[in-house]
């Protein structure tokens, strides 16, 4: 152990997946950096699922458990809240971490002691065995990234100053989605910078499988609840009519991409509500209109090839 070097605290949130969990914390152990707090935070898992976990783990880390089910935010705020690190960093129990992860950034975060947050780039494992590298590039001032429309953030990237997450007053409770971009926009607002490491340090593997973000009613009304907080703020940053642009583009890419889940898993109901909530608030709109239908359709036929012949796992696009 090294005193001069930062202390980081690493909360590591979970929810009834023993096997993705034990591979998230054995990613964080692995870790080449010597200075770790690890945290898990457990919300509401089914008695002794993940502890038996965690137990087998050495060297012990600090276990919270939420009595109830809480959500992705109020977890993390709970990890933050036990943490003691000069630098605060999160992972979801679905992602694992190369083992310089934590070094690279402490390290780049030191000669840029005024940055707030620290990204890296991120690689994506596809059930169809296809790998790409997701490059979310935000360096300088945050609010000019996302001012330019180029703004992207990946879940379980970032090195946080730990001051600034308790400024902004961490995690917005009332949001069971878009935590992420919600915490950037309170760093933007206080005029603070990120840098970017160009180095793929965090994998992410997409099974297929449905994920908890698609959760139906709750993925709708979260998306309305960060439209609706934001708006007048980006108003004053990019004027009325961008951002109605942006409003439009940002809703129709989330309820479509919720659509498309709804398709995938074939509740051909729910998915056509979604849609038809995009329709009736952009009419005009030719991403709703075609694009996003002609997907959903795509999809629902895939679906049905995938239950009727014996399609290869390699070959599938996603799991039914």
């Amino acid at each position: 152990m090294k005193p001069d070097l930062p202390l980081v605290s690493v909360v590591v949130t979970t929810r009834n997946r023993p096997r993705l969990f034990a591979k998230a914390l054995k990613s964080v152990q692995t870790q080449t950096y010597p200075r770790l707090e690890i945290i898990v935070v457990d919300d509401a898992s089914r008695p002794g699922v993940q502890s038996q976990v965690i137990r087998s783990f050495n060297p012990p880390v600090k276990y919270l458990r939420n009595t109830r089910n809480r959500g992705l935010a109020y977890s993390r705020n709970l990890g933050l809240k036990h943490s003691r690190g000069k630098y605060a960093a999160f992972l979801d129990d679905d992602d694992t971490w190369e083992p310089q992860k934590i070094a690279l950034q402490v390290e780049l975060a030191r000669k840029s002691p005024n940055v707030a947050v620290i990204s890296c780039a991120q690689t994506v494992f596809k059930t169809s065995g296809q790998v790409y590298i997701n490059h979310p590039v935000v360096q300088g001032r945050i609010k000019e990234a996302i001012v330019s429309g180029r703004f992207g953030t990946v879940p379980s990237s970032n090195l946080f100053s730990r001051s600034a997450l308790i400024q902004v007053g961490g995690f917005d409770i009332r949001l069971t989605s878009h935590i992420d971009y919600d915490i950037w926009m309170k760093l933007a607002q206080l005029g603070l910078s990120a840098d970017y490491l160009d180095q793929p340090l965090v994998n992410t593997h997409d099974r297929g499988l449905p994920r908890m973000t698609a959760d139906y009613t709750s993925r709708l009304a979260a998306t309305d609840r960060y439209l609706s907080k934001w708006t007048p703020v980006w108003q004053s940053w990019i004027g009325v009519t961008a951002t109605r642009i942006y409003l439009r583009r940002y809703y129709t890419y989330v309820v479509g991409w919720l659509a498309e889940e709804q398709f995938k898993r074939g509740k051909i109901g729910k998915g056509m509500t979604c849609l038809a909530l995009i329709i009736r608030r952009y009419p005009t709109n030719i991403t709703g209109l075609f694009i996003i239908p002609a997907r959903c359709l795509a999809l629902f036929c895939l679906r049905w090839i995938y239950l009727t012949f014996p399609v290869p796992r390699r070959f599938r696009l996603f799991t039914v």
